[in-house]
């Protein structure tokens, strides 16, 4: 089989092209994966801080009684757009 020039460089910019597309994939599954094990820790507490706010204000609901308790911090602590502080 004989192949001129631009089909050596089609053949090369190919296996080029697949090469990076599956290291890319890897790496990516990869980075991924450790950076959802990364937060999952955190997404729980949050997650079952929420539930256990939700459940408290439901129960106050049902029982016909005020619930004035604010909900949990979101992640970046700041709650309606003022942080700890107080400050916008």
């Amino acid at each position: 089989m004989v192949l001129l020039p631009d089909g050596r460089a089609k053949i090369r910019d190919e296996g080029y092209a697949e090469g990076w597309a599956e290291g890319f994939e890897k790496g990516f599954v990869k980075g991924f994966a450790k950076g959802w094990a990364d937060v999952a820790p955190e997404m729980a507490r949050i997650r079952s801080a929420w539930l256990s706010w939700n459940a408290r204000r439901l129960d106050h609901e049902n029982r016909g009684e005020p619930f004035d308790e604010p909900p949990p911090m979101p992640i970046d602590g700041h709650r309606n757009g003022k942080n700890d502080s107080g400050s916008q």
